[in-house]
C-alpha cells in the first residue's frame, strides 16, 4: 500500500497548521496604554479613567443606563431594558472584556493595559 501526498493535501496542512499557530497567539491579550472604560450608545461615546470611582448616567435607545465604577471594577447598576441581563452579569475590568446591553443599545468595554494571560490553555 503506497500512499502519495498530493499537492491539495499540502495546502489544507499548511492550513491547519496556519489556523493553530494563529490561534495559539490570539489567545494571549495585550492591550497597551492607560486602563479606561468606554461607553457606546445611540447617543454617543463616553470614556472614563477605570481607576476613579463614579456612577453614570447614560442614555440609551430606551432609556438611561446607569454604569457604575468602583475599585476598578466597571458594572451595569440600572438599565432601561426589560431582563436586566446586563445588571446581572458581573462586573469587568480588564482589556478587552465588555458588556452589553442590548435593549437599550449601551455597551461598555474596558480598553488599556490590564491582561497579559491565556483565556484558555488546551491539550
Amino acid at each position: 500500500m503506497k500512499v502519495s501526498i498530493k499537492i491539495g493535501d499540502i495546502v489544507v496542512i499548511l492550513i491547519a497548521i496556519a489556523v493553530c499557530v494563529f490561534s495559539i497567539l490570539s489567545l494571549s491579550t495585550t492591550i497597551q496604554g492607560n486602563t479606561i472604560l468606554t461607553i457606546e450608545s445611540p447617543e454617543g461615546v463616553w470614556k472614563y479613567p477605570l481607576d476613579k470611582d463614579g456612577t453614570y448616567e447614560i442614555p440609551g435607545e430606551n432609556g438611561l443606563s446607569i454604569i457604575g465604577i468602583k475599585e476598578g471594577d466597571a458594572f451595569f447598576i440600572d438599565s432601561a431594558c426589560p431582563n436586566h441581563t446586563c445588571v446581572l452579569t458581573p462586573p469587568i475590568s480588564k482589556g478587552g472584556e465588555w458588556i452589553g446591553c442590548l435593549p437599550n443599545r449601551v455597551f461598555i468595554r474596558i480598553e488599556g493595559e490590564e491582561k497579559t494571560e491565556f483565556d484558555a490553555i488546551g491539550y
